[in-house]
Parts: C-alpha cells; structure tokens; sequence
C-alpha cells in the first residue's frame, strides 16, 4: 500500500481527533491516542484505547519537534559536534518561516525544542519563541552560555525550560548563568546538559561532584547525560561503554544528584536498570526509549523534515519539504521516509538502527 492509499485508509478510521486547551492543559482525545499535557510543568501522560494501554505512536502527528533555527555563529567550536557547526555566520531560519512552519502542524504539537548556537546566533529567536506562546505551544532551548547572555532573561520569560550545556571551555559561565536562571526564574525547568563518551568520563564524574557541592547547582533540576552519536567532526571518536556508563549512574545516585537521560541513552540505562532492581524500582515509568518519527520529529534550518537530527546527511535519508507539503500527516508523518525509519526503530525494540554502537 503506497503512503497515500495508507494515509486515506487510516484517516477514516483513527484520525479523528479532538484538541482542547483549558487552562494550563492541552488535552488530545482519539479512539487509538489520547494525551494531558500541562504547558506549565512539562508533565504529559499518554494512553491509547484505554488509561492502561500504552499506544506505540502517534498516529495524529508528533507531540515534539526538534526545529534547527541556525546554523554557525557557534563559538564553541567543538570537536565533538555532530552537526559540524562552524564559528563563521551560517543560515537563519526567519521567524516567517518558523511560523509558516507551525502553521503546517497538527494540533498534536505541544513542544518545540529549539536547535541554536550561541545565544544570539539567530536575531528573530524571541520573536520564535513568542510565535510558539501564541499557538500555545511550549518552547525550550539549550544554550552554551555563549553569545550576548543579556538575552537571558528575553528568553527565560517565554520559555518552559532551558538547558545550559556544560564543556571543559565553559564550566564558570555554565555554573554562574545556571545560578542566574535558578535565582531569578524559580518557576522554570532549568537542566544541565553533559555530553559523555570514551574520551571523557573523568570530567563527567567532576561535573557530577559538583552538582552535589557547587551552591551554584544547588537548584538545578537535573544533570540530563548526553550519548556522543559519531557524528561529524565528533565521527572519529567513540560512544561510552554500558559499564563505564553504569558507574557514571551509581556515582550520581551515591552523590544525591538528580539525573536525566536522552532516548539515544535508554538501553544503557535499562541494562543498568536490571543489574540494580533495588535501586531502579519504578523508574521504568520514567524511561522513554528512542520516540523519532513516534512521537517526535526534527526540522532543520531549510524546513526539511528528518525522523532526528542524527539521520540528516545519511546515506538514504533525503529528507521531506516541509514547506512544500500540501498535507502534514500525508506527505511528512506519513511519508515513505518517516514510514520506512518507524519500521526499522520498532523492529529493533526502539533500539537507534542506524547507530548501533551507542545501543550498549
């Protein structure tokens, strides 16, 4: 069945949908998908036919959408970015675009996570986030701390949450701008992001150190561990092992710092989760595996759609026009390149197919 007679069949049948927004609530009803989300905390819970049932995707489009709004003007210059971000000026999306691009979504959408260099890499950011507020859609960033930092408070007004990325360049301004956020914007998720890999577990545990004795993360709301993809200029090194990546865990734990993980980390986690019944119990409720072309989607700069960021510039990944579409859910969510990677991720039990190592 081609995408088009597949998408003609479906609608029928479990499309219809229904949205409403009371108060600090977007709510989603369907016959196969419901969802509560509450824009003010973050907190989602999703049910298929019944509260008990847990549906296996979104078959009325993603509650999340990863949209790349610059690239370049990155002072970071990392080398371990697998985007490749230059420090030279690179392509903006306008805030006309972006909101020609909200505009094409389903009503589903409830986040929006925005992709962006340094903090005033791209001039039309607060105007962004204020078209996300108006479609009552909740946006959130991470920043370097780098960049004009007088944005902060622009920024911290509009969003829902920030994460602030921790480097070996920049551990002082991190800690001072997560300080800032926590001090002055108590009602925001503020998050700390930490990349790992094979080259460096040993910063990883000091960050984790302190997390625990630095005041200046004392109201951090987690230290979010972020799985290296060997991915541009970072291609050449290698993702962290399931063991050495269990004693970042323990270490966290024994220390009383709140973790979090990303979805590319889940089936580390998981393992650890089995060699520690005792101290694990319940989390798995919390435990989200990869959710590409599920429950999310990633847009880059150009407004092409991918199933995530890591698959842009893949071999057999060309990406959808979502400028071009007539129809969202006929021409991207369910598209033959979205429909192809959604086989291949629920036949690996939500395991990444196209990057195995960082599996365990």
């Amino acid at each position: 069945m081609v995408a088009k007679e597949r998408f003609e069949y479906l609608t029928s049948r479990v499309f219809q949908s229904i949205v409403t927004k009371p108060g600090d609530w977007t709510l989603l009803r369907s016959s196969l998908y419901n969802y509560d989300f509450n824009r003010v905390t973050g907190t989602l819970v999703r049910w298929g036919r019944i509260k008990d049932e847990d549906p296996v995707m979104s078959p009325v489009g993603p509650e999340i959408a990863d949209i790349e709004i610059v690239t370049g003007n990155c002072s970071g210059g990392c080398p371990w970015c697998y985007k490749s971000n230059p420090k030279m000026p690179g392509r903006v999306m306008t805030a006309l675009t972006f909101d020609r691009i909200l505009r094409k979504m389903p009503q589903s959408l409830t986040q929006v996570a925005l992709g962006i260099t340094d903090l005033d890499a791209n001039p039309d950011l607060i105007e962004i986030m204020d078209i996300c507020r108006f479609w009552e859609i909740v946006p959130n960033l991470t920043t370097s701390a780098m960049g004009n930092l007088a944005l902060l408070d622009d920024v911290a007004a509009r969003a829902g949450a920030i994460a602030v990325s921790i480097y070996q360049h920049n551990i002082e301004q991190a800690y001072d701008v997560i300080c800032y956020l926590t001090e002055f914007y108590p009602e925001l998720q503020v998050n700390a992001h930490l990349l790992y890999h094979n080259g460096n577990p040993y910063f990883v545990e000091t960050i984790i150190n302190d997390c625990s004795e630095d005041p200046r993360l004392s109201s951090l709301n987690a230290l979010v561990l972020l799985g290296l993809k060997p991915k541009g200029r970072g291609s050449n090194m290698k993702p962290l092992g399931s063991e050495e990546f269990a004693d970042l865990i323990d270490q966290a734990m024994e220390k009383g710092v709140s973790i979090g993980i990303d979805s590319c980390s889940t089936p580390k986690f998981l393992s650890w989760m089995e060699n520690h019944p005792d101290k694990s119990r319940g989390m798995e409720m919390f435990v989200e595996p990869c959710e590409s072309s599920l429950f999310s989607i990633y847009i880059n700069v150009d407004g092409t759609v991918f199933p995530c960021s890591f698959t842009e510039g893949c071999e057999g990944y060309e990406g959808v026009d979502m400028l071009d579409a007539e129809s969202f859910m006929r021409d991207v969510w369910y598209s033959e390149e979205l429909t192809e990677f959604r086989g291949k991720l629920m036949e690996n039990g939500r395991e990444c197919p196209e990057y195995p190592e960082i599996n365990g």
